[in-house]
């Protein structure tokens, strides 16, 4: 195989910027080689264009060329993956088309499987998936095919895998073999085989010919009725959340969009149900009739009771007069809890217990906490919320706490606001099992993202009473999974709540020699929908097997790998030291692989730092991944603990594409636009390093968490440029503010192009504020300056900030020297 390798790395050119001076045109380069589509960054690889051809049925070795890392220079179109496309077996009616559909929804670390573990070994990659079995589905996109509408459900007599397009029919179409475990199953008499040519068969049964389908779950796969929506809105009235105005802006949020009626809330059916609970050191709960609605206090937190029948707090907002009741009583919250009461003590756990109580007692549902201080009194209570993570006893009580919730079908969404320390990583523990979501602000400071970012998660189509069952072909078993949901055991997860684009990561491991050409991997995902719709998700993946090392390294998805080791580097098990994490998630990472590639190619010290073509950008996620997942170098504040945690959360719940929006975020160079394009393009992304960066330049930058939008404005910036971007009035890089700000609708093409990008990033939940960073200080003296500059620097992934935080070519001298002594 060494002889295939192409040893001549391209370097590639640095771009041309225009100078200062010419102000008439801020852009010369050719605007088709600068520009690209706004998706470029998407990991959604259904178009990708093949690189390398790999037949089920044939032993076809891909052209590999290899990257010298310490003369790569990191490009982020190299994020865009390409796949060797997959063809279907021999006879199969299945189309290329679907099998890509089912990478989708999980994505490979390895395009093709060892067919050992020792030849797995050899390479040092893991063997795993990175799932998102809920997808949003856009406008274009049709939805999945609906299989089994006649009630008639195919599973293996063995294995319970499903039926699906890489099964064999047999015996005359009365059998079929099961692609996972190989048992001959009875074809059912509804599939109508027989007397029918094959050909139409396959056509009427959708299961056979899609490698993701949704079944029409039969009363079998039913506990109870399906649940209906519930909300319990439960809001923090303690001191700090009055004195910031969290709790007026929620209680006035929830009241704009219960107004929005059929646009609101999930209603379909008219059954959802809505409660409102307050609580401070402790709790209010409000009956709500048709006429009129009450206050009810329970003072007593040690042993706490629902002092009503949850039909007189849960209420129907379908049912007449409900709704306009509700609406009152949000109107009138904030003269109950006026300023000033002196309570500044928040019984948060205690309050949760509560309001799960109340769903569970309705069949479950959604808990929606709105809190701005850490819990004080109570049970779990934190001892120092300012200065201590969490104690033993608080993480063992909410560890707890989130298992009664799974039992009960209860989730948790949180929305906690600083600045005061908010208990972000204990708190977290119940969206982490309970499937919820965590959302964080540092302020109140725009007050639009916080309104925003609640409605839409209340719009949530979510997946209800969740299960997830991973299932394999003989030889590979599920050794570990990772993300937010509650593991029932080692090969399934289930989720009170399962909203949209969630990612999850599953870790397999091959326990004997492989015997077919295939290594197939099903996952179902039983749920109900919005709609009260009972229903199971199946995907189908089939990757072909190879006996061939060098094969598994050219096959591997560098994004995918991070992926994996991201989601296990943030279980919720102690961390450890930095110098711990770097070895984990780095060094220790970065050197097995290239000594497993040297070895392989059995080229010695001249391979020692080198990798596959597709694994190019492999240092450089993972040096990123530790600068967001590495504590030190990070603002010293009373936050710090708040922020760590939101980081983690942020990640493990993140879809793949999300994830590597977050550890390598995009920054684009929009001085380079044609002004005279009208065509709605955008500049290439940039590397994250300061070399390419300019003084009369003006850059955006996404935070890539959902929490910031950065445009950086150069000292040496056209005035005209500024104009095109700022609008008329404002005559210049002088006349800019640093701060929040909103771009103007402006007829010129930069504003086009800028607001195309913001308007893109601000598409799914997150809502991220844009500030106007100036830069008023030299690169390398941001790390001294204000907190905006110094939360730009810390997104430069490649630049060497301080030791703790090191430069890509640093982390690389090192390995390739423990390289050459060992």
């Amino acid at each position: 195989m060494a002889s295939a390798l192409a040893l001549a790395p391209q370097t590639k050119k640095r771009q041309r910027q225009y100078a200062p001076e010419q102000a008439a045109a801020y852009s010369g380069v050719d605007a088709g080689g600068l520009t690209q589509q706004m998706d470029a960054l998407s990991m959604d690889n259904t178009n990708s264009q093949p690189v390398a051809k790999l037949l089920f049925h044939e032993d076809l070795s891909p052209p590999y060329t290899h990257v010298d890392l310490l003369s790569y220079t990191p490009d982020p179109a190299d994020l865009i993956i390409t796949h060797p496309p997959l063809s279907p077996p021999l006879g199969s009616t299945i189309s290329p088309a679907t099998i890509d559909l089912a990478r989708r929804y999980q994505t490979p670390t390895l395009s093709s499987v060892p067919v050992s573990d020792t030849v797995l070994k050899q390479t040092s990659l893991p063997l795993a998936l990175t799932i998102t079995p809920h997808p949003s589905i856009h406008n274009e996109e049709l939805p999945l095919p609906l299989a089994a509408p006649d009630g008639v459900i195919a599973r293996c007599q063995q294995c319970l895998a499903y039926i699906n397009p890489y099964v064999r029919i047999v015996d005359f179409g009365t059998r079929w073999t099961c692609s996972l475990c190989g048992t001959a199953n009875t074809i059912p008499a509804e599939f109508g085989f027989a007397g029918r040519p094959a050909a139409e068969v396959y056509a009427s049964r959708v299961e056979l010919t899609h490698t993701v389908v949704d079944f029409a779950a039969t009363q079998d796969y039913s506990r109870a009725p399906p649940q209906a929506p519930a909300f319990v809105f439960l809001l923090d009235v303690s001191e700090a959340a009055i004195q910031n105005g969290l709790f007026a802006l929620a209680a006035q949020t929830i009241a704009d969009f219960l107004r929005l009626g059929a646009d609101g809330l999930p209603n379909k059916q008219q059954r959802t149900r809505v409660a409102i609970m307050c609580y401070d050191s402790v709790l209010h709960f409000f009956k709500v009739t048709p006429e009129t609605f009450g206050l009810l206090v329970v003072p007593d937190i040690t042993e706490t009771f629902l002092p009503l029948a949850h039909p007189d707090v849960l209420v129907n907002i379908s049912q007449d007069g409900v709704r306009d009741t509700l609406l009152r009583l949000l109107a009138q919250l904030p003269s109950f809890f006026l300023p000033g009461r002196g309570e500044d003590k928040s019984a948060t756990g205690v309050a949760i217990d509560a309001a799960r109580e109340l769903l569970a007692s309705a069949g479950g549902g959604k808990i929606v906490l709105v809190a701005a201080s850490a819990p004080h009194v109570g049970r779990g209570a934190l001892e120092d919320s300012m200065k201590t993570e969490e104690t033993k006893s608080a993480a063992t009580f909410y560890h707890d706490l989130a298992a009664a919730c799974v039992n009960g079908c209860v989730s948790v969404d949180l929305f906690l606001v600083g600045p005061r320390y908010t208990a972000l990583p204990s708190l977290s523990l119940l969206p982490h099992y309970t499937g919820g979501l965590t959302m964080y602000y540092r302020d109140l400071g725009d007050k639009t993202k916080f309104s925003v970012e609640l409605g839409r998660v209340l719009a949530l189509p979510c997946f209800y009473e969740a299960e997830m069952r991973v299932r394999c072909s003989r030889g590979i078993s599920v050794k570990a999974m990772y993300g937010d949901f509650f593991l029932q055991a080692f090969d399934r997860a289930v989720f009170a709540s399962l909203p949209p684009d969630r990612g999850y990561a599953v870790e397999l491991q091959i326990d004997g020699r492989l015997a077919g050409p295939l290594a197939v991997v099903q996952t179902a995902l039983l749920h109900t929908t919005t709609d009260g719709q009972r229903a199971i998700r199946v995907i189908t993946s089939a990757l072909p097997v190879t006996h061939l090392a060098a094969e598994v390294l050219a096959s591997a998805d560098a994004g995918a790998v991070v992926g994996l080791i991201a989601k296990r580097a943030v279980q919720r098990r102690p961390i450890g030291s930095d110098d711990d994490l770097r070895d984990r998630v780095l060094d220790k990472v970065l050197e097995n692989m290239c000594r497993a590639y040297a070895q392989e190619m059995r080229n010695g010290a001249e391979m020692q730092l080198r990798l596959p073509s597709n694994l190019r950008m492999l240092p450089t996620l993972l040096l990123s991944l530790y600068k967001k997942l590495s504590t030190q170098g990070r603002l010293a504040s009373e936050q710090a603990f708040d922020l760590a945690g939101y980081i983690r959360a942020t990640m493990s719940s993140a879809s793949l594409k999300g994830l590597i929006q977050l550890i390598y975020p995009a920054v684009y160079a929009l001085h380079t636009v044609d002004p005279e394009t009208d065509l709605p393009t955008e500049p290439l992304a940039l590397p994250l390093t300061s070399e390419w960066w300019e003084f009369h330049g003006v850059y955006l930058l996404h935070s890539g968490d959902g929490q910031r939008v950065y445009i950086w404005v150069g000292r040496d910036a056209v005035p005209q440029l500024v104009r095109d971007i700022f609008g008329p009035g404002v005559a210049g890089y002088a006349e800019l503010l640093n701060g929040p700000a909103e771009l103007p609708v402006l007829n010129t093409a930069v504003s086009r192009v800028a607001r195309g990008i913001i308007a893109r990033l601000r598409e799914g939940i997150n809502w991220p504020t844009m500030l106007v960073v100036k830069d008023e200080k030299a690169m390398h003296e941001w790390v001294e300056a204000q907190r905006m500059r110094e939360e730009v620097v810390m997104l430069l992934v490649q630049d060497r900030v301080d030791a703790p935080r090191p430069g890509l070519r640093q982390v690389l001298v090192g390995v390739h020297e423990r390289l050459r002594k060992a």
